[in-house]
């Protein structure tokens, strides 16, 4: 089914900004676990095995029982080593892993509530706000206004609402190289905002968000990538930060943003971040690896975990390391803080002592801040009161999309541009349901836009392809160069019929294989962010194919038909041409068959290398189809080389 994509029902300034007084999203973890269970097998096999083998494959701990508030208007910092459980963290709070999903269960609460924080604890300009201490945590309401029910993540996510607020941010930067930096935040935001927003408006958006990330200066540039000249790691970065801008989300998950990108690009992405959380009112949540001092003392919350235990959830600062010297555990005034937090939280593995030594310290430190003030106040009554999934604001986007909800007594809820199945034609009030075909064809027009532009300026690909039809076109037909027609030729020009058909479609899925492996993680993305649905991406990319599918069996066939010295006439070389073209058409085809069930290039050509050869063999050029065995006679008519060959 179409996927339900949310969309803001709050109000934007004329200048399509952030919604004046909106309010930021907190979030409020209550025993959250994540576990990784035995198979049923080893379930079934455990009661008569050793006590040793039942230790060994006991449930997996990923993330032990994990409580605390991460404030809203918060830079917020996951802090940890390899393996201690920081990126499961960030993506069940994001709603990307579910329970059953992968083999994980996952157990407990995720809330979103709406709070406004004191101007004294978190100013609102992008100079640094005073420190947050404890004291001030415990004296200061953390939320004004009238107490409503507690709302669950994950049923907000069910219901398809957790995109109004939230964005997420991959480690891996996933575009397309060929567009400019515009261009791609442009059509991003063709597809994400809302379709009775006129152009002139959403391009007024992009704009912002490229000012507001500092990529006017590269606007024009080609993003690059994958061995292609273009702009800088960290503008790269920036860039697909801005796609997730679009919709001014609430709440901002990042994957190791600062992955790959050296000391002072990683500090100016971290020193923007930090001025969205004041500017925009946004809760950013990142997972970091081993930052530098300067941008540890950017962060206002930190959370610090060790093979899946919380250690510390709480304010940064001051008031962090208070709680470690309480502890007895002093970090260096000439130390950074957050390499001295890693080494006190790592267990180290070189040796059997040292393991031993570092676990109980770890159980020690965990254990004392599950006893500690902070840690209490959590589990208290509620200093926060988090909305109902029906009453959640989204911060995000630039325009009104609401519409009365069919049941009665609830509130108004929003759609996103692309909920294909019940989305609102917006016509003062909304009265009637747009048409779904009408959305595939918005969405197929700005896809095809923009798949044109990205393979044009490819030009050395498209030309490649041209010269290798031609090429092979005239080395194939000088091996089979004026082929006599008597009944010694016979044998001779069904093999030239046979290269035909099976080389240059075989060529073709590996090309095909190829680019679209290239592609599919910029398909993941954007489908996961609900930008785009499968058949429109799918029918996108034969109507680009299209034409060239036309062009290379001409270009291959004029050479080769008449080098060959096949039958004469205008009729027979056309329809010679037809075949071959339906030849090209079905093997990309199948590259995208291939492609979709192996995401990478390694193991969906090794598939499409299978598929080809079985099919080769059973199109009835090497074995008479009079002779095929049972199981080949049936299986050979799912071989489009056989239909092919029996055509010409």
């Amino acid at each position: 089914s179409w996927r339900r994509m949310g969309r803001s029902d709050t109000k934007v300034n004329e200048e399509g900004g952030s919604p004046a007084g909106g309010q930021a999203m907190g979030i409020k973890l209550e025993n959250l676990t994540v576990w990784s269970p035995p198979s049923s097998f080893v379930k079934k096999t455990m009661a008569s095995l050793s006590k040793s083998f039942r230790e060994k494959h006991r449930d997996h701990q990923i993330l032990e029982p994990i409580s605390g508030v991460l404030p809203a208007g918060c830079l917020v910092a996951i802090l940890g080593g390899s393996g201690s459980g920081k990126t499961t963290l960030l993506n069940t709070m994001a709603g990307r892993l579910e329970d059953g999903e992968n083999g994980l269960s996952i157990q407990g609460s995720i809330q979103l509530f709406s709070t406004t924080l004191k101007n004294d604890l978190f100013s609102t300009s992008s100079t640094p706000a005073s420190p947050l201490t404890k004291e001030a945590l415990d004296s200061t309401p953390l939320r004004e206004g009238t107490a409503k029910e507690s709302g669950d993540l994950k049923k907000i996510e069910k219901a398809g609402d957790r995109k109004r607020v939230i964005g997420y941010v991959l480690q891996n930067d996933c575009l397309l190289p060929n567009l400019t930096v515009y261009e791609t935040l442009l059509y991003a935001g063709l597809l994400r905002l809302p379709t009775h927003m006129n152009t002139k408006q959403k391009k007024k958006i992009v704009s912002d968000v490229v000012m507001s990330l500092g990529l006017y200066n590269c606007a024009g540039r080609r993003v690059g990538g994958d061995g292609k000249h273009g702009i800088s790691g960290g503008e790269r970065r920036r860039v697909t930060i801005g796609i997730q801008l679009l919709t001014n989300p609430s709440v901002l998950f990042l994957d190791e943003p600062t992955s790959g990108l050296d000391s002072y690009n990683a500090e100016r992405l971290m020193e923007q971040m930090y001025d969205l959380t004041r500017k925009s009112n946004k809760t950013i949540v990142c997972t970091v690896h081993q930052p530098r001092s300067a941008i540890f003392n950017l962060f206002d919350w930190v959370v610090l975990l060790s093979k899946g235990r919380l250690v510390y959830l709480g304010p940064s600062g001051q008031p962090l390391l208070d709680h470690f010297s309480a502890l007895g555990w002093d970090c260096p005034d000439d130390m950074n803080p957050a390499d001295f937090l890693l080494d006190l939280i790592t267990i180290d593995s070189r040796d059997t002592e040292s393991e031993k030594e570092t676990s109980l310290r770890l159980s020690s430190l965990a254990a004392s801040f599950r006893d500690s003030r902070l840690s209490r106040s959590y589990q208290a009554d509620d200093p926060i009161n988090a909305l109902s999934r029906d009453d959640v604001p989204f911060l995000g986007t630039k325009s009104e999309i609401d519409f009365e909800d069919e049941e009665k007594g609830r509130p108004k809820q929003t759609l996103r541009q692309n909920d294909f199945s019940s989305f609102q034609k917006p016509s003062g009030f909304f009265s009637k349901t747009v048409d779904v075909f009408w959305l595939f064809l918005i969405q197929l027009w700005v896809l095809l836009q923009r798949q044109t532009k990205n393979m044009m300026r490819d030009n050395m690909v498209v030309w490649a392809r041209l010269i290798e039809c031609l090429i092979i076109g005239v080395f194939v037909g000088a091996i089979f160069y004026e082929l006599p027609n008597d009944a010694d030729g016979i044998q001779s020009r069904l093999g030239a019929i046979y290269a035909g058909v099976s080389l240059i479609p075989y060529l073709f899925m590996i090309a095909t294989l190829i680019q679209y492996s290239q592609e599919l993680p910029v398909f993941d993305r954007e489908y996961s962010d609900g930008m785009i649905h499968p058949i429109s991406y799918f029918v996108s990319m034969l109507i680009i194919t299209l034409p060239f599918s036309i062009l290379f069996p001409l270009v291959f066939a004029g050479p080769y038909y008449f080098m060959v010295g096949l039958r004469g006439g205008a009729e027979y070389f056309w329809w010679y041409t037809v075949v071959m073209f339906f030849c090209i058409y079905t093997s990309e085809a199948i590259a995208f068959f291939c492609s979709t069930i192996f995401r990478s290039f390694p193991i969906s050509s090794l598939l499409g290398n299978c598929l080809t050869t079985f099919w080769n063999l059973s199109c009835g050029f090497l074995i008479n189809p009079q002779t095929f065995p049972v199981y080949l006679k049936y299986i050979g008519y799912t071989s489009y080389f056989m239909y092919a060959y029996s055509a010409q």
